[in-house]
């Protein structure tokens, strides 16, 4: 557990930048982009803490960890599906 969280805090703001990159197409602020994206961690989290909290009262307390693997492993299944290319903005207008 100790090496996930070493090698899992320099990577959160990098993932915090590219989706702020990939918002960024659709005219959102960047601020506003990132505020929501941590809203919504924050959000996460209490939910799986509350629900970890639950599954070591009800059941064996490894199930709290297996409910965090399980939680990784969606995540990270839906951010490879939802990769989208990404194409250059054409912020300057065409001189056609």
């Amino acid at each position: 557990m100790t090496l996930l969280g070493f090698f899992m805090i320099p990577v959160i703001p990098v993932g915090y930048a590219y989706s702020v990159e990939l918002t960024y197409e659709q005219g959102i602020s960047e601020a506003t982009a990132n505020g929501m994206m941590v809203l919504c961690s924050q959000i996460y989290g209490v939910i799986l803490g509350i629900s970890a909290t639950y599954a070591c009262e009800l059941l064996p307390p490894p199930s709290a960890l297996y409910l965090f693997i399980a939680s990784s492993v969606i995540a990270t299944v839906t951010s490879f599906t939802c990769l989208k290319e990404k194409k250059p903005n054409n912020i300057l207008p065409s001189s056609d």
